[in-house]
């Protein structure tokens, strides 16, 4: 793998090259009268509408126009575009999970970074698998912790979708992108919007769809099926808005969603695989074999699945009464998913199974958040706000063997959370303003195990303060420094754990940057440099139980983090647009101690001085966009070419099996009017092989389980046509 890693590595240094020289020519370049600005992104990160330049902790944001014009479409997509964020697939698409700098979960545990859409979130692993993203106004990542504004699971970050809403104007678009992957199936993507007045000034609906088929790359090798990891998307939501008043909105959203895998387990394991070749795993440490052997392919004799359904509803209410400003948002969530997987991907059944492992998860949740917020543009602004959430969960996990069914776990969760917080902003001067805020959590948890029947509860609550600066030298120029406390909630071990509970972990982060525009209006640049001290680390271990190993979590680790990251937008010329984004970090395992089972390994189970797990040093995007007027102005021609570069990381904390670093090239070619697109698109045009992910599993003296690996996409070509209306 990796055969054109150095030839790229001189692309990105010549690529930077001469960004450096452009951008020191552009405003020899520039005409004048001919300077122009970007266009102002207004944000809600901070649960106020803001410029996002002004603002003092990082955000990328993502507009609608940027959305269409990169093709982002799922939650790899947005990852691979936004540096510093990564998104992990640990065993196929349905373990997908997003991390921010470093901070992810320990392996199938509740997500260090929460996933809103529309301000409603379940707080759920779930919720992040690759999602099939479409109809968006905006997408905002918020990088570090956010303790105050989004409380308990915010350790790493936030994610908000924020949904396109109906306005005055009846307006939407019709699209369908067609494509081939590489010696394997195809890919159709189709979307359908509109939205406009049902009665004029005061109701608004809209309603949306998307449809993704994809046709799968991977064969197995064990009975010849061909592109066995297809999947499909469905996606299907509404809103009503009425504005009854000049002072009084209220909008309804609804979507439903679901997700069909044919084999959501798909992954490689990087050598042929029997019970004979568990020496050559010992030494994986010592690269044979090397998890980045792994081939497009799989040999199971199980193909496991990945179902995915869910639903979400949000009442979001705002009323002005001059001086405050009211909002309430009521969210209600369902997320059904069914899973199946091959656990030891040997070829043909053990004496005590074909190792079918079944999970069965159904979640329903609903939370409430009321906030009163001061209104204007005065020195003092404030934010009050109230929480509640509540979450019950089902879960039933069993392993088919020889013998009949396994039950591993079947037990019910319920999640009970309150909160109240406070956030302000004053300006000391005119250039000069303070933040604080303060937010007070608490949390209940209860586990109800079915059999035998034992009921298992927990509580825990938390003080999150955080502190912002920032100073306004000029008005194209922002810095700040923020410092501010995570939490990621503690929790109860399923049934078979030895250990019953585990306690929350904490982060603090302490921030410094600057956001300005320059080149008269034709730049913007964010920076931050950033140090992160994470204790009690929750850490994945596992427990021989006579049969299977049983995973639970322990804190045992004490990590830091440290690193900068930022981005620039550039107008060179007119119509030519270069963007680039590049994140580097130290991230490193200070203290702390891996799997139970690591001697088994012939490693050491002390992991202090390690990488962490599922963390490139170095992360970086670079994208160049022409736009064209041709045929008298009729017509605009647009080309575009995305690099997208992620070094090494390891998919373990033992740091034995190491995902080579790779860089991904998107390009396309189009003309597009007021209201047609045409156009033909390359994603990962030079097919570079890569990971998404991988998994390295516990030791088992009885019977070894196999190092994963998650294929990366091969190259894909196609056509896309888009009309709005």
């Amino acid at each position: 793998m990796n055969t054109i890693q150095p030839t790229c590595r001189n692309l990105l240094a010549k690529a930077a090259l001469l960004l450096s020289i452009l951008l020191v020519a552009a405003p020899l370049t520039a005409q004048d009268g001919q300077e122009t600005a970007f266009e102002e992104i207004l944000v809600t990160a901070s649960k106020r509408t803001e410029n996002v330049q002004d603002l003092p902790f990082s955000v990328v944001a993502i507009t609608e126009q940027m959305i269409n014009d990169s093709q982002l479409a799922t939650t790899q997509d947005l990852a691979q575009m936004t540096p510093g964020l990564t998104f992990i697939e640990t065993i196929g698409r349905a373990t997908g999970t997003p991390a921010i700098r470093g901070i992810s979960p320990t392996a199938f545990q509740d997500p260090t970074v929460l996933v809103y859409t529309d301000g409603f979130t379940l707080g759920l692993t779930g919720e992040s698998n690759n999602a099939y993203l479409f109809d968006l106004e905006r997408i905002e990542v918020l990088k570090g912790p956010y303790p105050t504004l989004y409380g308990r699971n915010a350790l790493g970050g936030v994610i908000n979708y924020i949904v396109k809403k109906p306005g005055d104007e009846f307006e939407g678009h019709a699209g369908a992108e067609w494509g081939s992957i590489k010696d394997g199936a195809g890919v159709l993507e189709t979307s359908f919007s509109a939205s406009g007045p049902l009665v004029p000034d005061r109701l608004y609906a809209k309603v949306a769809a998307g449809y993704r088929d994809d046709g799968g790359f991977l064969d197995n090798l064990l009975d010849g099926a061909t592109n066995v990891n297809g999947h499909e998307d469905l996606n299907v939501g509404g809103i009503l808005r009425a504005t009854p008043s000049d002072n009084l909105e209220v909008t309804l959203t609804s979507s439903f969603a679901q997700a069909d895998d044919a084999c959501g387990d798909c992954s490689n394991v990087p050598q042929p695989w029997g019970l004979g070749t568990f020496p050559e795993y010992v030494l994986l440490g010592q690269g044979t074999p090397d998890i980045n052997d792994a081939e497009r392919s799989v040999s199971q004799d199980l193909l496991g699945f990945f179902d995915k359904e869910e639903q979400r509803h949000v009442l979001n209410l705002s009323y002005d009464f001059g001086a405050v400003n009211l909002t309430n948002i009521l969210g209600y969530g369902e997320l059904d998913i069914h899973t199946k997987a091959d656990i030891n991907r040997l070829p043909t059944p053990t004496l005590f199974a074909q190792t079918a492992f079944d999970n069965y998860v159904d979640m329903q949740g609903w939370s409430n958040e009321l906030r009163l917020s001061s209104s204007g543009d005065g020195a003092l602004r404030w934010l009050l706000g109230f929480y509640y959430f509540d979450l019950g969960r089902d879960q039933v996990i069993t392993v088919d063997t020889l013998f009949g069914v396994i039950p591993i776990e079947d037990s019910t969760r319920d999640i009970e959370s309150y909160a109240v917080y406070v956030n302000a902003d004053y300006d000391i001067s005119e250039r000069f303003t303070l933040g604080f805020g303060l937010r007070y959590d608490e949390e209940q948890t209860s586990i109800t195990d079915h059999a035998p029947g034992t009921i298992r509860e927990g509580e825990a609550n938390e003080i999150l303060p955080k502190i912002t600066a920032s100073y306004r030298p000029s008005d194209d120029l922002t810095l700040y420094a923020t410092v501010s406390k995570g939490y990621h909630a503690g929790g109860l071990n399923g049934s078979g754990a030895p250990l019953p509970a585990y306690d929350p972990e904490f982060l603090w982060n302490y921030e410094i940057g600057a956001k300005g525009i320059a080149l008269g209006g034709r730049m913007r640049y964010d920076i931050a440099a950033f140090y992160m001290d994470w204790t009690d680390q929750q850490l994945e271990t596992f427990f021989f139980n006579g049969f299977f190993n049983v995973a639970y979590v322990i804190n045992a680790g004490e990590s830091r983090v440290y690193g900068v990251d930022g981005s620039i937008q550039a107008e060179l010329a007119d119509g030519l647009t270069v963007s680039a984004a590049l994140a580097w970090l130290n991230a490193k395992y200070v203290e702390a101690t891996a799997s139970q089972t690591a001697p088994g390994l012939g490693l050491d189970p002390d992991i202090s001085g390690n990488d962490m797990i599922n963390t490139p040093d170095v992360a970086g995007t670079l994208s160049v966009q022409y736009l064209r007027p041709i045929r008298g102005g009729r017509w605009n021609m647009r080309l575009r070419f995305d690099g997208n570069y992620n070094g090494e990381y390891p998919i373990d904390s033992l740091n034995v099996g190491i995902a080579d670093a790779y860089f991904l090239v998107n390009a396309y070619a189009g003309i597009q009017n007021e209201h047609l697109e045409i156009g033909v698109f390359a994603r990962n045009l030079f097919d570079e092989e890569y990971l998404t992910g991988g998994f390295v599993p516990g030791f088992n003296p009885f019977l070894a389980f196999p190092p994963l690996a998650s294929i990366g996409r091969p190259q894909t070509v196609g056509v896309r046509l888009r009309y709005s209306f």
